[in-house]
């Protein structure tokens, strides 16, 4: 990365050619000139098994020594799946304003699809209709409550002419998952509610940079919006849509998670007993769980 860097700015700044530089950082400089740096996905070396710990941070002082407190910065605009303060120790990278599905209400309208917009791809593209696309793909929200559809997932079943689980799998879901696994007794009603259609009300603080590790109910849940796992608005938490649930229920095949899926499958036995006024198994249904589950 950093010779190719050295012989684009050689190439663009002719001047530079022939001098030796210890530091990218002063050959930057030397340009005179200032520069917008766009990393997308910058993270995705960390998910890379030969990434060492010691590599990971090297990768991070040089980003620190590249772009912190730098005059040839104009702009550092990186996407990534996790906080910075996930991988560095909070001084190498803390100068950058973090933007997620907690706290954006600046540029949240320029992703996602509206509804809008998802209706007006429904009259060119009519292999799917727009009641199924909603029901699969719709269910986050913007700051003022508007509603936001997954485009990546949109494109795809438009393209393909079907609705199908288009999510990409990432580190994160793993890590979800793992924290679900060993906090159930803080998470465990939460995700049976939700996977059990039932919405959680919650007063969330977020998940920033400012935090490194998920060991309490607050940060769990908070992570797990952030990485679009939940929707959140109005302090009412949600699976989002069929895709999201379909990949809980997955989460919820593991082996380790086989007493949490138990309790989801009671639950949606109660749920529909309720629903079917069936007062007898209703009676049924509240007495085993509450032997069984201590709920």
């Amino acid at each position: 990365m950093i010779e190719g860097l050295k012989e684009d700015l050689a190439e663009a700044y002719p001047h530079l050619k022939g001098k030796k530089y210890a530091q990218l950082s002063q050959m930057f400089k030397d340009t005179e000139a200032t520069f917008v740096f766009i990393l997308d996905e910058w993270d995705s070396l960390f998910y890379e098994k030969f990434m060492s710990v010691d590599d990971k941070n090297s990768f991070l002082k040089w980003l620190k020594i590249l772009l912190k407190d730098r005059s040839y910065v104009e702009l550092a605009y990186m996407t990534g799946v996790l906080p910075i303060a996930k991988y560095s120790s909070g001084s190498e990278l803390n100068m950058f304003g973090e933007y997620n599905f907690m706290n954006d209400n600046v540029f949240d309208q320029y992703f996602g699809f509206s509804e809008e917009e998802v209706k007006q791809l429904c009259q060119t593209h009519t292999s799917v209709p727009y009641e199924k696309l909603k029901r699969w793909y719709d269910g986050y929200y913007l700051s003022d409550g508007r509603s936001l559809f997954n485009p990546r997932s949109v494109n795809n079943a438009l393209t393909r002419g079907k609705c199908l689980n288009y999510w990409t799998e990432t580190g994160p879901m793993h890590e979800i998952a793992e924290c679900i696994e060993h906090n159930v007794d803080e998470v465990r009603e939460d995700i049976v509610k939700m996977v059990s259609g039932v919405p959680v009300e919650v007063v969330l603080d977020g998940y920033s940079a400012a935090e490194h590790r998920m060991d309490s109910r607050d940060e769990i849940l908070s992570a797990m919006v952030v990485y679009g796992f939940l929707a959140y608005y109005n302090h009412i938490l949600t699976i989002p849509n069929a895709e999201l649930m379909e990949k809980f229920q997955r989460v919820l095949s593991r082996e380790s998670m086989a007493g949490v899926k138990e309790i989801v499958d009671q639950s949606k036995g109660m749920l529909e007993a309720t629903l079917a006024m069936d007062e007898g198994l209703r009676r049924f249904w509240k007495k085993f769980m509450t032997e069984r589950f201590l709920f």
